[in-house]
């Protein structure tokens, strides 16, 4: 039995860092469709990208240390990764 897109996307945001807590909250007053999940979290991860690079600046300008590179959802959400595919 396939499963629902309503099921799927409950689950996805479910699974997500505690970083996207507030984004979660916003999203599940009313379950959306899975593109509007995708694209709300693509703009969420740039927004957490750029705090955490103007955070680390300030701390590398501090400490003379360099960031280690960092993973990305944006590659897993647009390709629709395996949580997406149910």
């Amino acid at each position: 039995m396939p499963i629902s897109e309503e099921d799927r996307v409950v689950h996805f945001l479910t699974n997500l860092l505690d970083s996207y807590n507030m984004l979660v909250a916003a999203l599940e007053a009313k379950v959306p469709k899975i593109e509007v999940v995708r694209e709300r979290l693509l703009q969420e991860e740039r927004g957490l990208k750029g705090r955490a690079s103007v955070a680390a600046n300030s701390e590398r300008a501090m400490t003379g240390k360099r960031r280690p590179k960092a993973t990305s959802l944006e590659s897993s959400v647009i390709s629709g990764g395996a949580t997406m595919n149910g």
